[in-house]
């Protein structure tokens, strides 16, 4: 017998180049900082931002309470972005009559609560009328608004086309800035 099917065949290790280099037995590594975190400059910033930053959070959270505590103040500016929110929504709605003159009327209403103070229960036209001109708005800027209010109360109940809902968005936000920059 011949009997190299299961066994092992050896070769003697080929050396190419250098493989394995000596191992060194000391370091030379040197320090990366060499300034010492004490008395250095960011030791003086962080132990003083605090005594800083405290002043300030006292003033802004003084702010912050009386922005809370003005009840009347944080009506107007809740009902001035409910106002922005609906109108953005009636130009979404753009197409769909119901939900844009819904959207349209409410910015409308929002709007007149954070400008001339009034509750929804006492919307009537006459008040409207009334309270804009007492605001020195003039009669036609007051006259489209109570127009617009009419169209979307008429709306609901007759039909309409796109174009007549791209007329009465654009109107609203027409009249509601020219009422912005005449109201007193």
């Amino acid at each position: 017998g011949d009997n190299t099917s299961s066994g092992t065949v050896k070769q003697s290790v080929v050396q190419r180049g250098k493989q394995f280099s000596f191992i060194k037995t000391t370091a030379n590594l040197t320090s990366v900082a060499q300034e010492p975190f004490f008395k250095s400059k960011t030791y003086w910033a962080l132990l003083l931002s605090p005594l800083l930053l405290i002043p300030l959070a006292i003033v802004f959270r003084r702010q912050k309470e009386k922005r809370e505590a003005d009840v009347f103040g944080n009506k107007i500016r809740k009902a001035d972005k409910l106002a922005k929110k609906y109108l953005s929504e009636a130009k979404k709605n753009l197409g769909h009559k119901e939900a844009f003159y819904v959207a349209l009327e409410k910015a409308l209403h929002n709007y007149l609560k954070a400008t001339v103070h009034i509750e929804t229960s006492e919307l009537s036209k006459d008040k409207i009328q009334s309270l804009l001109s007492e605001r020195q708005v003039s009669a036609d800027t007051v006259a489209h608004f109570i127009e617009i209010l009419k169209n979307c109360e008429l709306a609901r109940y007759t039909p309409i086309t796109n174009v007549e809902m791209q007329h009465d968005y654009t109107k609203a936000a027409k009249t509601i800035s020219e009422i912005d920059k005449q109201i007193k």
